[in-house]
């Protein structure tokens, strides 16, 4: 980059405040030139941010931790519609009044009696409530 020049004009108003701008206002104007410098790129006080700076290695393990806690979620999520799905199945299975059975370690068949069954259903629609909003 190069020096440049500007025009600026100051003057003091009635209520002794100083203005500047690149444009003559009253009369009284002043113009005045005004060479800007620009620092060299050694002094700058920018400092540049490689991969192996602190900012950038904080960054980075941020962004990890936030694509991470968005998987949890979103595997969370998916195991909580995969219970409410088989609670909803379950309940259903229920509600159709046939006879329900419970299979035994011999594989036989143990039929539930209505009270177990409504103990059940009060069970799966808690759930349904806690699971599937």
């Amino acid at each position: 980059m190069h020096n440049a020049n500007a025009e600026i004009y100051t003057w003091v108003d009635e209520n002794g405040k100083t203005h500047f701008s690149d444009r003559p206002f009253p009369e009284n104007a002043t113009k005045t030139t005004v060479k800007t410098i620009t620092p060299k790129s050694h002094n700058s006080v920018a400092v540049e941010n490689n991969k192996d700076s602190q900012w950038q290695k904080d960054y980075q393990l941020a962004q990890k931790k936030k694509a991470e806690k968005k998987e949890q979620e979103k595997l969370k999520k998916q195991e909580n519609e995969d219970t409410c799905k088989e609670l909803k199945r379950q309940l259903a299975m229920h509600n159709q009044n046939g006879r329900t059975y419970r299979l035994d370690d011999n594989g036989e068949r143990n039929y539930l009696t209505s009270e177990q069954i409504d103990k059940e259903k009060a069970q799966l629609s808690k759930a349904l409530k806690k699971h599937c909003r």
